[in-house]
């Protein structure tokens, strides 16, 4: 215990919640786990969303259908279009 107030707006980030929750005994380690994992996934879907509404000319790379490499080479030679 270190003195943090839990409704800081620092202790709202991914994780914290649910952390804060487990260590208070609401929630197991598994089920913390599986909660964050919850979170960071609707996490990065507003990320793909808000990209998406703001960002027109965006390209998207599908990086289950490239390499590593295959995916730096292509952003690489969109660059230097």
């Amino acid at each position: 215990e270190m003195g943090y107030k839990e409704d800081l707006n620092s202790m709202q980030g991914l994780g914290y919640k649910q952390i804060n929750k487990h260590l208070n005994g609401l929630y197991t380690e598994e089920e913390t786990i599986d909660l964050i994992k919850i979170e960071t996934r609707h996490y990065a879907k507003r990320q793909v969303t808000w990209f998406k509404n703001k960002i027109k000319n965006i390209k998207w790379i599908d990086l289950d259908k490239y390499s590593k490499n295959e995916a730096v080479s292509k952003i690489i030679n969109t660059i230097n279009k």
